[in-house]
C-alpha cells in the first residue's frame, strides 16, 4: 500500500509539475555532457564560445576538466589542444607566466605527433606572449616559425585564418619597432585575406598616432564598427577595442564628453571579459580627460587605479620575463656569455618599461618630427634614378612609366588587385600620386585644368571603391 502510495505520489508530481520534469531532463543531459569526451574540433568550439562572452575562467576550467580525460586515454594531440588553449586564455588574463608553462608542456606534446595545425597554433601563441611582454623581435621570431607550419596545412580556409593571425602581430611587433618598410607590406598581405575589425583599427590607430587624417582615421574605425555590429561571430574585445580606439579619436578631437562615453562603455565591456591590460590603458586615459576638464578628483581617483593595476600587471610580466630567461639560459648553457647578454637586455627592457610606465604623459614611438609623408619623400629620394622620373614627367617621356616600375615594381599590381579594368592613364595619374606631386604639378605636366584633375580624382575613388571620406592621395600613399 505505501509502495503504491508513492508510486502514485511520484506519477502525479510528474503530471502537474511539466517545469520540473524538464528540469530533471536537463540534469541528466548536463551530466551526459559532462562525462562525454570532446574531439579537438569540438574542444576549440566550446572554448570559442566561453571566449566570445569573456567567460575566460570558465574557459580555462572546462580546459582543464577535459584536459585530464586526454591525459587518461594518453591523447597527446588533445593534450596539446588543451594546453595552447589554457595558453591562449591565461595570457588574456595576464597570468604570463602560467601561460608560457602551459604552451612548454604542449610544445614537449607535440614532439610525439605531426600536426602542422597545432604547430602553428603553438608557435602564434609564443608570438602573442612575446609581444605583450614586450619583447618584439623574439615575438616575430616565434611568428615566422608558425607561418612555416601553417603553410603546410592543406585546408585553404584554416590556412588563410592562420596566416590572418600571424600577420596581426607582427604587424603590431613592426609597429612597436618603428619598421616602417615592414608594417606596410604586412598591411598590404593581411588586407588580401580576410580582413576583420582589428586590422582596421590598427590602420586608425596609426593616423591618430600621426595626429593627422583624422578623418581616415574615422573611416576606418567606423567600418570595423560595422563588422562588428552585423556579424557577431567576434569576441567581446574586438568591441572593447574598437570602443577604446574611438575614446581616442575624440580624445585627440578635444571632444572629451565624447571621449569619456567611448572609454565608459568600453570599460563596462572589459570589467565583464576581465581584460586588466583594456582596464588600466582605460583608467589612465579616463584621468588625462578629467584632467583636462580640470576635474583634479576624478583624476586622482583614476590614476590611483591606473597605478595599481599597472603595479599588479607589471609584477606578473617580470615573473614570465624571467622564466624567459632561464629557458634562454638553459638552451645557452655552453654559451655563458649569450646568457649573460640576454639577461642584461631584459633588465635593461624591464627599466625602460617601469620608467615609461611611471610617466603619466603618453610617449610617443614615432620618430619625431616625421610624417608618413616624409618618410616617402625620403625613400624615393634615395633613389638614384628620382630627379631622372620626374623629369621624364615633366617632357612627357613615353618611359615614365617604365621607368616609374623599377621604383615601385609591385605598385600596378596593388592597384590592379583592388580595380582590374583602370586604364593607362588611370595609372599614370596614380602614379603621379604616389610620387607626391601635388595637383599644381600635375596640372602642368599634364596640360589639364584644376577641375579634371579633382574630377579624375572623383572616377577614380569611384573605380577603386573608396569611401568619399577616404583621401585618395593618403590612399596612394598607402599601397
Amino acid at each position: 500500500m505505501n509502495l503504491f502510495f508513492s508510486s502514485n505520489k511520484f506519477f502525479l508530481f510528474l503530471f502537474y509539475s511539466p517545469l520540473k520534469i524538464g528540469f530533471l531532463f536537463f540534469v541528466i543531459f548536463a551530466l551526459h555532457y559532462k562525462s562525454q569526451s570532446y574531439t579537438v574540433f569540438e574542444l576549440d568550439s566550446i572554448t570559442k564560445n566561453y571566449k566570445y562572452n569573456g567567460q575566460y575562467e570558465d574557459a580555462i576550467d572546462f580546459n582543464m576538466d577535459v584536459l585530464k580525460r586526454y591525459k587518461k586515454n594518453k591523447d597527446y594531440r588533445g593534450i596539446a589542444a588543451a594546453n595552447i588553449n589554457i595558453g591562449n586564455l591565461l595570457a588574456s588574463i595576464n597570468e604570463y607566466s602560467r601561460s608560457l608553462d602551459h604552451l612548454n608542456i604542449a610544445k614537449k606534446e607535440l614532439t610525439k605527433i605531426n600536426d602542422p595545425i597545432l604547430y602553428s597554433k603553438l608557435y602564434n601563441e609564443y608570438g602573442r606572449d612575446y609581444f605583450l611582454l614586450r619583447l618584439f623581435k623574439q615575438s616575430n621570431e616565434k611568428l615566422n616559425e608558425s607561418i612555416k607550419y601553417s603553410l603546410n596545412v592543406t585546408d585553404r580556409k584554416l590556412r588563410m585564418h592562420l596566416l590572418y593571425h600571424n600577420y596581426l602581430w607582427k604587424w603590431s611587433n613592426f609597429d612597436e619597432l618603428n619598421e616602417i618598410d615592414s608594417l606596410y607590406k604586412i598591411q598590404s598581405s593581411l588586407l588580401k585575406l580576410n580582413p576583420e575589425p582589428l586590422a582596421y583599427i590598427k590602420i586608425a590607430k596609426r593616423f591618430m598616432r600621426q595626429q593627422k587624417e583624422l578623418d581616415s582615421a574615422e573611416y576606418y574605425l567606423k567600418k570595423s564598427n560595422k563588422i562588428l555590429t552585423l556579424i557577431n561571430r567576434f569576441p567581446l574585445h574586438h568591441k572593447a577595442q574598437a570602443l577604446m580606439s574611438f575614446g581616442q579619436l575624440y580624445y585627440i578631437k578635444k571632444d572629451y564628453e565624447s571621449a569619456l562615453n567611448y572609454y565608459l562603455s568600453s570599460l563596462t565591456i572589459s570589467r565583464k571579459i576581465k581584460r586588466q591590460e583594456y582596464i588600466m590603458h582605460i583608467y589612465k586615459e579616463m584621468s588625462k580627460i578629467y584632467e583636462v576638464l580640470d576635474d583634479k578628483q576624478n583624476s586622482h581617483d583614476y590614476y590611483e587605479k591606473y597605478s595599481f593595476l599597472n603595479d599588479s600587471i607589471n609584477d606578473k610580466e617580470k615573473v614570465a620575463l624571467y622564466s624567459i630567461v632561464d629557458e634562454l639560459g638553459d638552451k645557452k648553457e655552453e654559451n655563458k656569455l649569450y646568457f649573460f647578454i640576454v639577461v642584461l637586455v631584459i633588465i635593461v627592457i624591464l627599466y625602460i618599461g617601469y620608467k615609461i610606465r611611471e610617466n603619466k604623459k603618453n610617449k610617443n614611438t614615432l620618430l619625431p618630427n616625421t610624417s608618413f609623408e616624409n618618410i616617402e619623400l625620403k625613400r624615393i629620394h634615395e633613389y638614384r634614378s628620382y630627379s631622372e622620373i620626374i623629369k621624364m614627367a615633366e617632357d612627357g617621356s613615353p618611359f615614365f612609366l617604365s621607368s616609374f616600375k623599377k621604383l615601385y615594381p609591385d605598385f600596378h599590381e596593388k592597384l590592379k588587385f583592388y580595380c582590374s579594368d583602370l586604364t593607362e592613364h588611370d595609372i599614370k595619374f596614380c602614379t603621379y600620386l604616389r610620387l607626391n606631386l601635388d595637383s599644381k604639378q600635375i596640372l602642368q605636366y599634364e596640360n589639364i585644368t584644376l577641375r579634371a584633375i579633382e574630377t579624375k580624382k572623383y572616377r577614380l575613388k569611384k573605380k577603386l571603391g573608396l569611401s568619399s571620406d577616404v583621401k585618395l592621395s593618403t590612399w596612394i600613399l598607402e599601397l
